[in-house]
């Protein structure tokens, strides 16, 4: 019993190395290459969508937010006043 355990132990160990040293590297390129690839196209995409050519004018505004503070009424200073 002890042995078939250790036997199959030892055995997932190799497995598992090997998973490790081979096919993991390969999964790993791949993803990274593919991943390379995405970050490319958007970048390509967005630079041929900004690309400005000599003479042109553009004017970039920013829009001002309304400031939420201006629409809570004005500040009433007041004093308390004791009852006789």
């Amino acid at each position: 019993m002890f042995v078939n355990f250790l036997l199959g132990f030892v055995i997932f160990i190799l497995i598992l190395r090997l998973v490790f040293r081979y096919l993991l590297p390969i999964l790993l390129k791949r993803f990274l290459r593919s991943q390379k690839n995405r970050f490319q196209q958007h970048f390509h995409k967005y630079q041929n969508n900004h690309t400005k050519n000599d003479g042109d004018i553009t004017i970039n505004k920013k829009v001002k937010k309304k400031n939420t503070k201006d629409n809570l009424g004005e500040y009433v200073d007041f004093e308390e006043i004791e009852d006789n």
